[in-house]
């Protein structure tokens, strides 16, 4: 119910003729991908409360043959604490197709440096840049110790939220839950937080996997933040 006296006034973007063409571009792909993000985020209509984090998940199975082919690896580690398990995670880039794929895992509670390590050895991944979280530069060293070639996450204001967006715009992201069950499991189960009033934040609840994935990814997604940040400075001019 609006009052007699109330005018209320709608607009988007496409009323406003400034804007650069690498926007209408972007806001076009995102309407024929994914029409119901486009109206909540282009149009402001309001689309109800089941908006999930990763409506680009794809769950299904990853073929040995495709394994195969996969040659842009990245590999991350999120730390665990009393029943909060150590989480490391491999997945391949495709730049090309803008695709994300879950290769590996290793996922358990309390583990020890050593255990840790020598499942990473046996996997292949010794020699492999981990990304991990740098709250535990110690735990870094002891696994650099071990002859894996850990290095710590730079972070950054703002680095969780871009990290999360990154990865919702991403065309896709493949997930064998046969091959990385934990990964299919947090990222199902993914949720925004809310406040003590039941509005939702736009940021993730704590996430082992989505945690390890953004570690893993960073490099990416400074060079992407860096590029929009470059393009928005170039329009302002």
């Amino acid at each position: 119910f609006i009052p007699s006296n109330m005018y209320v006034h709608h607009s988007d973007y496409r009323g406003n003729p400034y804007l650069p063409d690498e926007f209408m571009i972007e806001a076009d792909h995102i309407k024929a991908t994914n029409p119901r993000r486009y109206e909540w985020e282009y149009l402001g209509f309001p689309i109800g409360s089941g908006i999930v984090p990763f409506d680009n998940l794809q769950f299904r199975a990853i073929t040995d043959d495709e394994i195969k082919g996969f040659d842009n690896l990245r590999a991350g580690h999120d730390w665990g604490y009393s029943i909060d398990p150590d989480v490391f995670v491999v997945w391949h880039y495709d730049k090309k197709r803008n695709i994300i794929y879950a290769v590996d895992e290793i996922h358990g509670i309390k583990m020890s440096f050593d255990i840790l390590a020598q499942k990473i050895h046996e996997k292949g991944y010794c020699k492999q840049r981990t990304i991990a979280d740098s709250a535990e530069p110690r735990s870094i060293n002891e696994m650099t110790m071990r002859n894996c070639r850990f290095v710590g996450a730079k972070k950054g204001a703002g680095s969780v939220e871009h990290g999360e967006k990154w990865l919702d715009d991403l065309e896709a992201i493949i997930i064998d839950p046969k091959r990385t069950p934990n990964v299919a499991k947090d990222f199902e189960d993914a949720d925004y937080v809310t406040d003590k009033d039941g509005n939702v934040i736009t940021r993730l609840e704590h996430n082992d996997s989505v945690d390890a994935t953004r570690y893993a990814m960073e490099d990416d997604m400074r060079k992407s933040k860096k590029t929009k940040t470059m393009s928005k400075e170039v329009f302002k001019i």
